[in-house]
């Protein structure tokens, strides 16, 4: 069994980073207005898209456009793929250590999509419209989400046991 543990941690190490990679389909940032609650997923903050109507129009317009929060799904992937590596046994003890560092970042990365979310240029055109006011409108009236929360503590968890198994001996 002992001969496995290491085996066992690097493939439960995966599968959490696998786990937080896919929260990117889950809200990332939630506003509660009474019975309504507005979601934006994480696909929508990294890759942008959300489209928003316009005030006394029938116009929609696209409101968020790619933003550094890709950086948490491509470092978690990153870390994924030196998990990998390190289940196959390549790169010896560097493997591991280079998926925690990743997988960390990633996860960092997952409780900041309030920060780094982006307007398009589409919405900066409207009149009144300043990046700087909409990112303190979007950090005051939204809340992380589920998929941040979720995707962030599962990176770190995932980060933890990569690190663990650097000092799991396989004898």
């Amino acid at each position: 069994m002992k001969k496995y543990l290491k085996l066992i941690i690097l493939v439960c190490a995966a599968v959490f980073g696998l786990v937080g990679m896919f929260m990117i389909f889950a809200p990332a940032l939630t506003q509660h207005m009474g019975k309504i609650t507005v979601n934006i997923n994480g696909s929508d903050v990294a890759f942008g898209g959300w489209k928003q109507q316009l005030p006394f129009s029938a116009e929609s317009v696209k409101t968020l456009q790619a933003s550094a929060y890709i950086l948490a799904f491509i470092l978690t992937l990153i870390g994924v793929v030196f998990t990998v590596l390190a289940i196959l046994g390549k790169l010896g003890k560097i493997a591991p250590v280079v998926a925690a560092v990743c997988f960390v970042a990633g996860g960092i990365f997952f409780f900041l999509p309030a920060q780094l979310i982006t307007p398009s240029k589409d919405y900066l055109e409207i009149p009144g419209v300043d990046a700087g006011v909409f990112r303190d409108t979007i950090s005051e009236n939204y809340k992380l989400g589920a998929g941040a929360i979720v995707g962030g503590l599962f990176s770190l968890l995932a980060a933890a046991l990569s690190a663990a198994s650097v000092f799991v001996n396989k004898k």
